[in-house]
Parts: C-alpha cells; structure tokens; sequence
C-alpha cells in the first residue's frame, strides 16, 4: 500500500520504519526543518541543547527491549544523578527511584537513527486532505499535492490534527476532548560556572517546572558546564502566552518575551546559587502542545480502516516520550497486523 504519514516525530518515524519493513510505500511530511518532535536538539554557535524533552522514563517491558535495543546500538544512555526540589524559594533533595534516560549525542538520536532510509519530505505542512476514489490526496502551504495515498496516517498534536479530518470522519467524544498546555523553553549559557556544580536538575512550582543542567548529561561534548534549560510550568505558561502565533510577532515583541522569561528564570533562580546568575548566551521556544490536560480515556489511537484515516500520537497514549512509541505500536499492531 501507499501511505502518507504526517509528522517526524516518533510516532510518524516509528509507523514509517515498520511499515516499510512490512513492504509498504511511505511518505513522511513534516512541517518543520528537522524530525524528532519533542526530542528536538537546537545547534548554535555556543552549545548544543535539548530544548525539548530533557530524559525519557520506561515504564513498560515491550518499550525497555526497544530502548536496551537502542542502547547497544550507542543511541542511549541512563541519566543518573538525584534530582533537587524547589519550592517558593527553598532549595532541597528530592531523591527517588526514576531511572532515565537521555539520547546520545542528543536527545534526537533515536529520531535521526528511525529517519535514516525513510522519505520525508521537510518544510511540507499540510492544509488539507482529499478523499475520492478510495486515494488520499494531500495538499500543502504551497499549494501542491500529492495524491494516490490508501491510507493517510496523521500524528501531529490532536489540535493540530482534527481539522483536517472532520470533514471525513467524526472521531469519538474521547479524542475530541483530549487538550493540550504549552509551555515556554528557556536554554541560556552563564558566563561563568554557576557554584553548587552538584545539581543536574531541578523540579519545580507553578511559576518553573523544570530545570536542567544540560551539559551535565552523559555523551555531551560541551565543555562548558553552564548550560541550563528552564521549562516554565503550563500554568505560568499558558498565563504567559502570546496571543498569535510566536512567528508573527515583530522583532521587539520577541525580545520583549526573551527578556522576560529570563528575568523570571534568574530571579527564581537565585536561590539555588551563591552567585548572580550572568547570562552571556540564550535561546527561547514556545511549545504550544507541550502537555496533555487531565484525561482518564486515552485511547492509544483512532482508526477509520475502511477509508484508510488514522490518528495516533503521544497525546493518545500518555504524553511522554513512550506514549509516542506505544501509540504507533498499537496501530500497527492493530490495524496492519504486525
């Protein structure tokens, strides 16, 4: 069959890899310049940063073999190291039993390893699909199409996705309820070593609710040892949020956000250091779909087989980085037979 998968994350490259392997056509379409998703890594003239996903967590026996599969293969590794606690302005241990994991070199090589062979068509966002004659067409920004598709598989965020299927299928109530918050990244380089060399990583409250050292991951080759994410909380962050899209801002509304965020991160950041925090370099992203409301009916995927149309996505199974692979395992396994 021909298949047309929208999106480059894990879910889209895990369906690819397999359908092919099971003798299948693919196309991927991805929107953006790279693949991955949330595991995304930005290069810059300063550092290399995962400004995505910090670490994954296993919780699973089907995802361990994969990852003990990736890990011989040199794409992961554990993260060891005992995360801290903040809470209003108090700095403590928070031990615990997580075991995680990070990518090597960064966090998308699992994604680059899946990409290798498969065709993906890059800065491709799709409008609009078209069914007639049992064959997708797709169409694009540009105004191109791509037709003679049996099935059209979308794993973009659930928002994102069901407007271009409403017009052929009417999902269940329990993937239309499904939202997401967002979430502001902040990855910033001091221009010295920041003291207390010992923390890696930070839980946080409701303004931060995540901190990251990190040049302190295993495999990364920055010598620098002052390189920080920041994920500000969905709760600050949807409080916080531009009121159009983040690429149509001007130049000095931008610089207005960037500013922000990082007076807000060197502030509550204070505490944890017995220096000021001078930042030298930094970076700043606004995840839109970055984490899934409350939800007790996920349903790992939707699939209309009779016109051949599927959702699937980490939103489907959870949110993490394993719900991206074990949404794309159950549809396969449950509508390809695997």
């Amino acid at each position: 069959m021909d298949i047309a998968i929208i999106g480059a994350g894990l879910t889209g490259l895990a369906l690819a890899k397999e359908l092919k392997a099971l003798g299948h056509s693919v196309i991927i379409f991805e929107k953006s310049r790279g693949r991955g998703g949330r595991l995304v890594n930005k290069r810059f003239n300063w550092a290399s940063l995962d400004i995505g996903a910090q670490y994954f967590t296993v919780r699973e026996p089907a995802f361990k073999t994969k990852v003990d599969d990736w890990q011989q293969q040199g794409l992961v590794t554990p993260w060891q190291f005992t995360p801290y606690k903040m809470n209003h302005g108090t700095l403590t241990l928070s031990p615990d039993n997580t075991e995680r994991w990070v990518g090597l070199p960064a966090m998308n090589a699992p994604a680059k390893f899946l990409a290798n062979e498969l065709n993906i068509k890059f800065n491709c966002s799709i409008t609009r699909i078209e069914f007639q004659n049992l064959k997708w067409t797709l169409h694009d920004q540009k105004d191109k199409f791509y037709p003679g598709f049996d099935w059209t598989i979308i794993t973009a965020p659930v928002e994102q996705s069901l407007p271009l299927v409403t017009e052929h299928a009417a999902p269940p109530e329990a993937i239309t309820q499904i939202k997401h918050t967002p979430c502001w990244a902040l990855a910033f380089q001091t221009s010295t070593p920041l003291a207390n060399s010992e923390i890696k990583g930070i839980f946080g409250d409701e303004i931060i609710r995540w901190v990251s050292r990190d040049s302190s991951k295993p495999g990364r080759k920055e010598k620098s040892s002052s390189n920080w994410i920041v994920h500000f909380s969905p709760e600050w962050s949807k409080k916080n949020q531009p009121h159009q899209p983040f690429k149509d801002l001007t130049q000095v509304e931008q610089q207005h956000w960037k500013q922000r965020l990082i007076e807000t991160a060197q502030t509550w950041l204070r505490p944890c250091f017995d220096s000021p925090i001078a930042i030298s370099n930094s970076y700043f992203h606004f995840w839109r779909y970055a984490n899934l409301e409350e939800n007790d009916a996920l349903p790992f995927y939707w699939a209309d087989k009779e016109k051949g149309l599927a959702l699937a996505g980490a939103w489907a199974a959870g949110g993490r980085v394993e719900g991206a692979w074990k949404s794309a395992m159950m549809l396969l396994e449950n509508e390809f037979k695997l």
